[in-house]
């Protein structure tokens, strides 16, 4: 993905939990479904990802149940922009 480009994902398949663990993924806003309505939150995300029993899997074990985590406040998709890291050291 380019720098700057954004990746839409939902939590069915652990995608939204995965790209939160990445540092090269900032999560920008949180999209809610209700009523056959969208709407697209930007505040509180920080709340986004909290597991409902704590602590939050790591990224070998999503990938290794292939679903998602259970989170306290859920979202229907999430929206990420790629952040470019720095170059590495060593």
């Amino acid at each position: 993905m380019r720098p700057g480009g954004w990746l839409l994902a939902n939590n069915s398949h652990a995608d939204a939990g995965l790209a939160h663990l990445n540092p090269a993924y900032r999560l920008a806003a949180a999209i809610h479904h209700r009523s056959g309505r969208y709407r697209l939150a930007t505040d509180d995300l920080d709340r986004c990802f909290l597991p409902k029993a704590p602590p939050h899997p790591t990224r070998e074990q999503l990938h290794a149940t292939g679903r998602g985590t259970a989170y306290t406040h859920p979202a229907t998709a999430y929206l990420f922009q790629h952040v470019p890291l720095g170059p590495r050291s060593g």
